[in-house]
């Protein structure tokens, strides 16, 4: 396993330490302002005419990014991830987001269940679905 340090700069300095085993998959850690965060990067392909204004800014903001700041207005929903910070890069935008734990993408835990799902596991992933989609409705 071997350990990379990422040092970016944005209006504070942004810390981040990537865990990469052999299996390719890392655990990312975010140091913000003294605390510790298990963290995910999602990189956001950039594209013409993404951007979007948010009603009270004055400045646009990349499509996922006002997106994301919009559902993350408080209040917070349990099933909706935090947007920490945003940076960017020549090609991508780079979300900084939470990682929750435990966690599972729904094709691995699908996966791990036969490729298949009965009812009784179904309704409960389906129900945290619906709910954060009514979170982000209410919000936009």
């Amino acid at each position: 396993m071997r350990t990379t340090a990422l040092r970016l700069k944005t209006d504070f300095t942004l810390d981040i330490a990537v865990a990469w085993p052999s299996s390719g998959e890392g655990n990312i850690w975010l140091v913000k302002r003294g605390f510790l965060l298990h963290v995910a990067l999602k990189f956001v392909k950039k594209w013409e005419n993404e951007e979007l204004q948010l009603p009270g800014q004055e400045v646009t903001l990349p499509r996922e990014v006002a997106l994301m700041t919009l559902v993350n207005q408080p209040t917070v929903h349990p099933n909706v991830l935090c947007l920490y910070e945003w940076l960017v890069t020549p090609a991508a935008y780079l979300l900084v987001l939470e990682h929750p734990e435990p966690c599972v993408d729904l094709h691995s835990y699908w996966l791990s269940q036969g490729g298949a799902l009965t009812e009784g596991q179904a309704r409960p992933i389906m129900a945290q679905l619906l709910q954060a989609l009514q979170h982000c409705q209410d919000r936009v």
